[in-house]
Formats: structure tokens, sequence, C-alpha cells
């Protein structure tokens, strides 16, 4: 809620011409002078201003006190003359220097003000004095005032109180709120909030809108008085009811949040719009929030934004940061990411830690500005050093990618960690990563596990997927891998379901146990039935429906977990990741439909599958399609999928494309290309090219012979364990 306790000090002095001057009785019993006076003072009442001061002006020549004083006030005033604070300052003087109390008072504040002469503090404190030591109130309180402020005497507190404190027990209301609030914040005196509530309770039932103001502020917080928020919402009633607009304020906000009233959105409405009609900036940020936020009003962004931003005009950080955004989203006014970027930089150059971030971001993307990572680092760093997680994760990223200032891992780490400690999961999750992959600093599983670990406990998936593969990869932990995959979504981490598949595949039947509990299990025996055979090669239209069918049927709890059921559950993740076009997962989905489960297996299906992969680029599956094709001496094939094997630098793709080559296998003969694949299949370390290779150069019979190369390539097959090549490398020497 917000509230307005800002400490003020009212300037009594303001209000003494207003009260002081309205009479003075005459102490003169003058006979030839009585008559004119009245006269004068009634004409004067009458606001017959011209017959009063041709009736006064001569008597004050001639010194009367009375005559004069009114001058004074016609002339301060401009009533029926000109205005003319000299003229008025004279006749304050004459008044003064005859001894009369209020004259010394309005003399004295004339000097505190420079009306009519050269502001001079000293002399306003020294005609104050005079009247304030023979007991003249007003006198008291302005010069406690001025002791307050320490204009024309040394500041003191304490002197300050003791004159309001003269002052108020005489019923001056300006001194008794002065002397709450002395009290209350123990100015010059020992903090007091009883004796503060005492003094603005007086003030206060005299109507005084001030006093009314802060007592409720007292009974609002508790202060000096049982905490009463009925009592609060009363008082600050009546200050609102005269237009005091902190007060307005306030008692809108507790309408807003029903503490002491009932909730009542409207009434907060009619308290936030009186007050910010008066322009008063917390209440125009309010009522922007409640347009905003469609609460005693329709919900309307264009009035929102028009409040906000004459809230903003006048400074309100808030305001300025909601106008910035409303600007960026396009809501209650057309979108302009350039005065988005002005109204974001207002808020940040006020410290505001949120539009510093955003502000940095605007500079990091280029957005309604240039882009600059410099500027952007440098209202990162203001945010990161005010706690702002996201600024700190930004920060270390523009560290860490070297953008806007030079390559620093170390900072970056820094400033992860203080974003990582604070629960920000991006900042966690890149700490994993820069740990797991040793970036700038040594490579850290267990680190890497830590802040993974950490992020995954916010449910990012990402810093699960991350952590499941450490547990796969490194830590062998299998069934917390199994865990963590199953976690994730399938549609989104097909690489998931294929690790999934494979540690299930791989898994031993006691493995499985471990993960899988009993009652989880569902019934898998039915789909060993709907498994294709080459008798029903699909049950299903496609592998996508099959494996739907898998996924969506309910099936009952089976009895005991077998060697079926853990190729099935491989099969089943398997096809999660191969629907997403993963070659590893095709390929070894197409390995359990050759193999099977017991009689069941599928060869045409399981090829099928072994050429999407193959023609995802997977090595493997293309130098296993390669081997089937020339097995069946389908050469063309063979020779297709080895070319393309080899051009991943597989050697016996290479070598057996050699081969094709060497034999002329439905492709015209050429032994120059065969040794050019054999030498290449030889440079990556396969013995059967090597010895292939010596037998051509030792019989001469493609290529030119040379014993010294054979003997190269001999010893070469005899340095990979190749016995023969041995016995014929021995032999050549």
């Amino acid at each position: 809620m917000l509230m307005i306790t800002k400490k003020n000090y009212f300037s009594t002095t303001l209000f003494i011409l207003t009260i002081v001057i309205a009479i003075i009785p005459s102490p003169f019993a003058i006979a030839n002078n009585l008559s004119k006076l009245e006269l004068g003072i009634k004409a004067f009442q009458e606001k017959n201003y011209k017959a009063a001061y041709s009736l006064l002006k001569p008597l004050a020549e001639k010194d009367n006190p009375n005559a004069q004083f009114y001058l004074a006030k016609m002339n301060f005033y401009g009533l029926g003359i000109t205005k003319n604070d000299a003229q008025a300052f004279s006749w304050f003087k004459k008044v003064a220097e005859q001894g009369y109390l209020d004259g010394q008072t309005n003399l004295a504040f004339m000097y505190e003000n420079g009306y009519g002469t050269p502001q001079d503090y000293v002399k306003a404190v020294k005609w104050y004095q005079k009247a304030a030591e023979k007991g003249y109130v007003y006198a008291q309180a302005g010069l406690a005032y001025l002791y307050l402020q320490g204009y024309g005497v040394t500041q003191d507190y304490a002197q300050a109180a003791e004159w309001y404190q003269k002052a108020a027990l005489q019923g001056e209301t300006n001194a008794q709120v002065a002397l709450g609030t002395m009290y209350q914040y123990g100015d010059g005196v020992i903090q007091d909030y009883v004796k503060a509530a005492e003094w603005y309770q007086k003030a206060a039932e005299k109507g005084y809108v001030y006093a009314q103001a802060r007592l409720a502020y007292l009974y609002l917080k508790g202060y000096g008085v049982t905490q009463d928020y009925a009592q609060a919402a009363e008082w600050y009633q009546k200050a609102a009811l005269q237009g005091e607009t902190n007060a307005q304020v306030t008692l809108g906000t507790m309408y807003q949040h029903g503490d002491g009233v009932i909730q009542d959105y409207a009434k907060a409405i009619k308290w936030f719009r009186k007050a910010a009609e008066q322009q008063h900036i917390y209440a125009q940020a309010n009522l922007g929030q409640m347009y905003e936020q469609g609460k005693g009003v329709q919900q309307d962004y264009f009035q929102a934004f028009s409040w906000y931003k004459k809230a903003a005009q006048q400074g309100d950080i808030l305001s300025q940061y909601n106008v910035a955004n409303m600007s960026f989203k396009g809501e209650g006014t057309e979108q302009d990411y350039s005065k988005a970027f002005y109204w974001y930089s207002q808020a940040a150059r006020q410290g505001f830690d949120e539009a510093q971030f955003n502000l940095g971001k605007m500079y990091e993307n280029g957005v309604g500005t240039k882009q600059n990572y410099l500027k952007a680092i440098e209202w990162y760093q203001k945010a990161a050093k005010q706690q702002h997680i996201y600024a700190q994760n930004n920060l270390a990223t523009l560290y860490q990618k070297g953008l806007g200032v030079k390559q620093n891992f170390q900072e970056a780490i820094s400033w992860y960690e203080k974003a990582a400690d604070q629960g920000n999961v991006n900042a966690q999750f890149n700490l994993g990563n820069i740990y797991l992959n040793g970036q700038g600093t040594k490579q850290d599983y267990n680190k890497a596990t830590y802040w993974f670990q950490r992020a995954a406990e916010q449910n990012l998936d990402m810093a699960q997927f991350n952590l499941g593969l450490i547990y796969y990869q490194n830590h062998k932990n299998h069934p917390e891998a199994i865990k963590l995959f199953q976690k994730l979504p399938k549609q989104n981490y097909p690489y998931a379901a294929l690790y999934l598949g494979n540690l299930y595949r791989n898994a031993t039947i006691n493995d499985i146990k471990k993960i899988i509990k009993k009652q989880e299990m569902k019934e898998l025996s039915y789909l060993i039935e709907m498994f294709p055979t080459e008798e029903n090669p699909s049950p299903s239209p496609t592998m996508r429906m099959f494996f739907s069918q898998w996924i969506d049927g309910y099936m009952t709890y089976f009895q005991s977990i077998n060697i079926q059921s853990k190729f099935l559950l491989s099969a089943k993740w398997y096809a999660y990741a191969a629907q997403k076009n993963i070659p590893e997962a095709l390929f070894n989905l197409s390995l359990i439909y050759k193999e099977g489960l017991g009689k069941h297996n599928n060869i045409a299906f399981a090829l099928k599958l072994l050429k999407q992969s193959a023609s995802l680029g997977y090595l493997t599956a293309q130098v296993i399609l390669g081997d089937i094709y020339m097995k069946n001496q389908n050469y063309q094939e063979a020779r297709k999928w080895y070319q393309k094997s080899a051009n991943q630098g597989d050697a016996s793709s290479l070598f057996n494309l050699g081969l094709i080559y060497y034999k002329g296998l439905d492709v015209k003969k050429n032994t120059k290309q065969a040794i050019t694949l054999m030498k290449k299949a030889s440079q990556a370390g396969l013995y059967q090219a090597q010895v292939f290779l010596g037998d051509a150069y030792l019989s001469g019979k493609i290529v030119k012979k040379d014993i010294n190369v054979a003997k190269k390539y001999f010893k070469l097959a005899c340095n990979n364990n190749f016995n023969e090549a041995c016995d014929q490398y021995k032999k050549l020497n």
C-alpha cells in the first residue's frame, strides 16, 4: 500500500498576516481621533477601501498604530490601492517600533520572506524574538521555524521544539502540528509517538488538515496509539474531504486493498482521481494501474497509458517504466520502440534495476536504438550490482561470448554464479554447460552435475536432458538417467527417447526391475502379437500408427519382466525418436525388427527403416546397406551406399568400393580408381587394404611393380597384427 510519510515542517509564519492583522483593539482613548478611526475601520470591514484609506492615512501619519496597521494591510494586499510591499513594510515597522507585538511579528515576517525589503533572516529572528519573549504566540511559532531551518540562527532543533511548545500550549495549530512532527521523528526531543499523537489530535480536532492526515498515519501504523485501520480511514477521510492530496491517495489505497474499510475499487478510483486531477504524482500512477488492471473501472489501456504518462512526466520511476512497457508492447498507445527506449532510459537513470535491465536488452539487441554491446554491458552492470538476476545472467553471457568486451570466462562464471545462487535457472544451466565443456575452466562433471541438478529441480527440460546425459555417459548411473529422460516431453527431446532406447536395450533384467515398479508396468504381451511378421508385415498402416497404439492403448499390469519386455521397451523409445527422424533410432529400431521377438521378425520393414537411417547420413546404416546389397550381388545399390559411407571416411567402405572398381562389378573396371580407394582405406588403418596394395605392388599386375612399396604395405598390415602379412614381409627381406 502506498503511504505518504514524508516529514514536512510548515512555515507557520505564512499564516500570520491573515490571522494577526484581522483586528487590533485600539489602546488609545484620544477623543479627537476615535471617531475617525472607527469610521475608517468600519469602511475597511465594509470593503470600502478608498474611504478607509482616506480616513486612516492622516491618523497613521500621526503615528496611530491601529491606523498604521490597517494601512500596512491595505498596501500588502492591494486593497483599494496598488499593492506596495515597500509601503506595507514601512507601516509594519512603525507599528513594531512602537512596541506592538503584532507589528513586530509581521515585520519579522516581511524580513523573513523579503517582502518590501531585502530578505534578512537575522532581523527576522530579532523581531520574532522580541514578540516571542513577551508570549506572542505567532512570534513564538515563527521563531521556532527559523531555529528549525537554521535561518538567521544556528540550526537548533531543541530551541525550535521549545518555542513550538510555547506556541502549541497557547493553542496555535501550526505549532501543534510542528511539535507533533518533532516528537514523531525525534528532532530536538526524544522520539515519542504518544506525544506526537497527542499534539496531532489537538490540531486535528480543530479541523487542521495536515494534523488529521498525520494522525491518520499514526493510527495506520500503530505508532503511539493502538493500530486501528478504521480510525486511520476516518481521519484520512476528514483530511481528504478538505482536499489534502496525500490523504486522498492513502484513502484511495485503503479502499483499494480493503484496509480499515470494505474493499471498494470504485471509491479507490474516486479518491485517486481527486488527487490525480491536482497533479498528485502517486495518484496518477495508481489511477493508471487501476485502469490497466480493470479494477473499479472497465479495463482501458489508453486511460492507463494517459495517467501513467502524466506521472512519468513528473518523474515517477514506476510510471516511467510502465509507459516504457506499454510503448514497447503497443498497449494503450502505438507500438514505438524508440519511445520505450526513452522511458526505460528515464527510469534507469533514476536507478530502477528493472528499467536498467530492459535498457541493456535494447542495446544488446538493437531494438529502439543502435546495437551497442558496450552500452548493454554498462546497463546490465548497473542492474546486476543491484542483484538483478536476469541482468547478471545476461552480463555473464556477454563476457562468455566476448560481445562488447574481451572474452572472459572467469568473469562470466562469476556473474553466472551470482545469478545461479539466487535461483536463476538459466544461469544454473549455463554454468552447468561451462563445467561440462570445460570452457575457460577445468572440465568438472561434478560441478556440471550440481548446476544441472539445480536447474532440473526448477523443471528446466534442457537441464534434465543434460543431467541425464551426464548420468548416462559419465557417471554410468543408468537408472537415474532413465528417470530423467522419461520426464522430458518426447516430441521436443527425441534424443532422450533414443538414449532411453539404448538404455533399455543394454540394461539387464535386474536393472529394469530397479527402475520400473511392478504396478507401473503396463501389459506388453499383446504387443508381441501385434509385432509385424513376414505373414502380416503391417498390422497397422504405418509405424506411427503402430506405436501410437502402443503408447495410447490401455494395458493391464503384467506379472513378470522378461527379455521380451526389455526389447519392447527399447523399441518403444526408439519409435518416439524415429518419428523425429533421428538416424540412430531408425537404425536401432531396424535391428529390433530384424531380430524380432521370439518367432516374430520383419526383414522388409527392418530394411525400410535401415534405408531411412542411411538416407539421413547414419554411417553404420550406410555400411550395412552396402554389405547387404553386396552380399545379394546388387552391386549398383552396394556401390551407391558404399560411396556415401566412404565419403564419411569409413575404411571398410573404401575397401569394398575399391573391390567393386577392381573387379568391375556392374561398373566399368577401373584399377586406377581401385588403387586410389585402397590407399585411402590403408591410410585409415585397414589391414585388408594394406595387404591388397602389397600384393598389387608385388605382382605388378595393376600397378607398376615396386618391391619396396610392397614391403611398406605388408609391414603396415603386419603392424596391424595380420600374421600372413608379417610372413610376406620377412620373405621380401
